[in-house]
C-alpha cells in the first residue's frame, strides 16, 4: 500500500489524466513526475500502479490487462481501486471482441 499522501494523490493523478491525454502529452507529464523524490520511493504494488496508469495512457492494452490481473490478486485494496481495475479489464475485453469483428456487446 501506499504510504503517507502518495496513494491518493497518485490515484487522483492517474484517473483524471491517463484516460483523457494523448499518450505524448501524458509522456512529458510521466517523465516530470519520474523526477520526484516520492517517485524514488516507490513500492512494488506502487509501481504496478504507476505502471498500470502510464499503459492506460499509452493505450498499451497488452500491458493493462497483465498489471491490472496482477493487481487484481492483491488483497486490501479499497473498492474504489477494485471498480478502477474491473473497468480496466473490462475495456480491454471489449477492444479485443471489437478487434475480431465480432458484435458489440454493450450496444
Amino acid at each position: 500500500m501506499m504510504h503517507g499522501d502518495r496513494w491518493p494523490v497518485l490515484f487522483e493523478l492517474g484517473t483524471s489524466l491517463a484516460g483523457f491525454l494523448r499518450p505524448a502529452e501524458l509522456q512529458e507529464i510521466w517523465r516530470s513526475l519520474e523526477t520526484q523524490p516520492c517517485a524514488a520511493h516507490l513500492t512494488v504494488v506502487e509501481r504496478y500502479w504507476w505502471n498500470l496508469f502510464e499503459a492506460v495512457g499509452n493505450r498499451d492494452l497488452h500491458a493493462m490487462a497483465a498489471l491490472s490481473e496482477s493487481l487484481l490478486t492483491q488483497t486490501g485494496e479499497p473498492p474504489e481501486r477494485r471498480e478502477f481495475l474491473l473497468a480496466v479489464a473490462l475495456l480491454i475485453q471489449r477492444a479485443g471482441e471489437n478487434s475480431k469483428g465480432t458484435r458489440d456487446p454493450w450496444k
